[in-house]
């Protein structure tokens, strides 16, 4: 058995069943193990808000059904960080929050995180901007959150990593000794192979991939990417059932699509259906059709005001071709650095 794999579920193909809904634990085989989620943020005990991420919201859900530890960065950015990771209790679940230093969080998340994976992860190679500095301050990054994360590991623990903040987080974690099955989810699409080699680090971070005892993709096309790079450049050995040996380690990858919560949505638009808010809506628009857009403003969606500016020109261009189509346009932000935009246009 190679490194990192001794302890892992899927070397036995033994399904990892959750246990009672009260605690953060999970039966693999005769085992009991607790699971850690481990993302780039963590909401605050408070619950998942409105306005949290995709991500935030779905391992908030998944631990609050479970319980167990979600560790990860605080959101908060100052000046002397300290060195233990803050602790909150909230029923079963537990929260290790580190803060990040103004260095860090402009050369791991600003830097590397958000300038150079976050657009090629979603085929944006002109958008690129790789720098050392900004590679350094990413495994920087991770190396501390291996460091600190480390010491609160229980032998028995399933680790489960997320998104592409962390990729380097596993085979930190091996380098400190730690055997535990440890799972990564990527979040973003996985780019094909001849585009991911247009980063100088490529190898290093497939290699950081490997170090996971489960991969998980969210489309095929994600995975075949993976495949096709192990294949053909970290000259892989397939194993069968997705499972390869690569760098001297074995990794199974596989894909789970996710997706909203299709119930919680629903009743959110069915609770507002009869708000004064919907009455004036209604109103205003008469019988002509509104199409609406909302486009996050912040950092870590990279080229969301390039999105927002090609969208308005767009409309613009289509108002003044059809002037029958758009009746007005119209944009607001509000303090969440959220840009919206809705077009009203008569019905046919």
């Amino acid at each position: 058995m190679t490194e990192g794999n001794s302890d892992t579920a899927d070397s036995s193909g033994m399904a990892i069943d959750p246990l009672s809904a009260n605690w953060g634990y999970y039966r693999v085989g005769a085992a009991t193990r607790r699971l850690v989620a481990v993302s780039n943020r963590v909401t605050s005990t408070g619950g998942a808000k409105p306005d949290s991420g995709g991500l935030a919201v779905a391992i908030r859900s998944a631990l609050q059904e479970s319980g167990g530890v979600w560790f990860g960065w605080s959101g908060e950015v100052v000046e002397d960080p300290t060195d233990e990771p803050g602790i909150a209790v909230d029923g079963p679940l537990t929260f290790a929050t580190l803060d990040l230093s103004p260095r860090d969080y402009d050369e791991y998340y600003i830097g590397y995180a958000n300038r150079v994976l976050w657009p090629l992860f979603h085929y944006r190679s002109e958008l690129v901007e790789f720098s050392r500095r900004y590679l350094a301050g990413y495994l920087r990054v991770n190396q501390m959150f291996a460091r600190k994360l480390a010491p609160m590991l229980w032998a028995q623990d399933l680790v489960w990593v997320h998104d592409y903040h962390l990729i380097p987080l596993g085979e930190e974690l091996r380098k400190l000794g730690r055997t535990q099955p440890i799972g990564f989810f990527l979040h973003t699409p996985f780019p094909a192979a001849e585009l991911f080699r247009v980063l100088p680090n490529h190898r290093d971070l497939v290699r950081s991939l490997c170090a996971y005892d489960l991969v998980g993709f969210q489309t095929q096309q994600d995975l075949d990417g993976f495949r096709d790079y192990l294949m053909r450049w970290a000259r892989a050995e397939e194993l069968g059932r997705g499972v390869w040996q690569a760098f001297g380690r074995i990794v199974r990858a596989q894909v789970f699509p996710i997706g909203i919560d299709v119930c919680a949505v629903a009743a959110q638009a069915a609770s507002a259906d009869g708000t004064r808010h919907m009455g004036r809506l209604r109103q205003s628009v008469g019988n002509r059709t509104l199409m609406i857009g909302v486009d996050r403003l912040e950092e870590s969606c990279y080229d969301a005001f390039a999105v927002v500016a090609v969208r308005m020109s767009a409309l613009r261009l289509s108002a003044a071709i059809s002037p029958s189509m758009p009746s007005f346009f119209k944009m607001a932000a509000n303090s969440e650095r959220r840009v919206a935009t809705s077009l009203i246009a008569p019905s046919r």
